[in-house]
């Protein structure tokens, strides 16, 4: 268990070095002190750090709640990513659809976790 808590505690501090090296480089490519590269790369940045959190929130996560939001990183993470490079020729205006099914989804996911929660409740008072 201990070994557990302390492995978790040494991914956060990783997730949180990585953070901060990508918010400093971004402040410094803002005020002129490191050149830019192109728009376009700069731009895959916000994408891939939404898939991180979306997968370390899942990983990471000890009941659905935490789950559920870890998948909507993950989802929007994705469609940003598949949009910005277009992916298959897909842009932004083709693939907002994709949103509205993650959306869905999640609803889905939240209303059968609770059903199950409420079940197992329901159960325990019978008992």
């Amino acid at each position: 268990m201990e070994q557990n808590s302390s492995r978790r505690l040494l991914l956060r501090i990783l997730v949180g070095f990585v953070l901060i090296g990508v918010g400093v480089l971004l402040v410094l490519m803002n005020i002129g002190l490191i050149d830019q590269p192109p728009i376009r790369g700069l731009g895959g940045i916000g994408p891939i750090i939404l898939i991180g959190i979306g997968l370390y929130k899942i990983a990471e996560s000890a009941d659905s709640h935490g789950r559920r939001s870890g998948f909507m990183f993950l989802m929007i993470g994705l469609w940003l990513a598949v949009s910005y490079f277009e992916v298959f020729g897909l842009t932004f205006a083709e693939t907002w659809p994709l949103l509205v099914v993650a959306v869905g989804i999640n609803i889905i996911w939240k209303s059968s976790s609770r059903n199950s929660h409420g079940l197992c409740m329901h159960q325990a008072h019978r008992s």
